[in-house]
């Protein structure tokens, strides 16, 4: 319990760091409406649904069904993880690491595709489709940052600890 406290503290203080100065810049010098903005910017339901498809099928096609044993043998007692088991969970967060930075690259490159191909059209339609190409990187890099990078550093601290 205490475990998950503290990742979610942890998580919490991350995501707050990360968030609110950025948002206090973009609603200049309100955080709410910077958070709104951020939320506008970001909240693109088919670029998420791609990113979590491809994360999933990725891992699913590559692991089976130990495709999410690094975010769910988090909630289990570490002494009882194997040090086989839990370089197979580095191994799966190398592998989500590069489907979502390929992913976000190619989501990018299509936007651009796009966007070249709405030249035509007005300024606003060419300011909002290069807002939506750069939230696929934002997106990306969130992903990383939330998903990844937190739970390589645990796991990694346990295969060290054993070592």
């Amino acid at each position: 319990m205490i475990r998950l406290f503290k990742c979610f503290f942890g998580l919490g203080c991350m995501f707050l760091a990360l968030v609110a100065p950025q948002a206090y810049h973009m609603g200049a010098g309100s955080v709410f409406n910077g958070m709104a903005i951020g939320v506008k910017t970001l909240w693109i339901p088919t670029t998420w649904a791609t990113f979590y498809g491809v994360i999933l099928g990725g891992l699913i096609f590559a692991y089976q069904h130990r495709a999410l044993s690094p975010w769910l043998s988090f909630f289990s007692d570490p002494a009882r993880v194997d040090t086989k088991d839990i370089e197979c969970a580095l191994r799966i967060l190398e592998t989500t690491q590069k489907l979502v930075l390929c992913t976000g690259i190619i989501l990018g490159m299509m936007g651009c595709i796009a966007l070249l191909a709405s030249l035509d059209q007005g300024i606003q339609v060419l300011a909002h489709m290069f807002a939506t190409v750069l939230s696929h990187f934002a997106i990306a890099g969130l992903l990383v940052l939330f998903l990844v990078i937190p739970f390589r550093s645990y796991w990694s601290n346990h295969l060290s600890d054993r070592m």
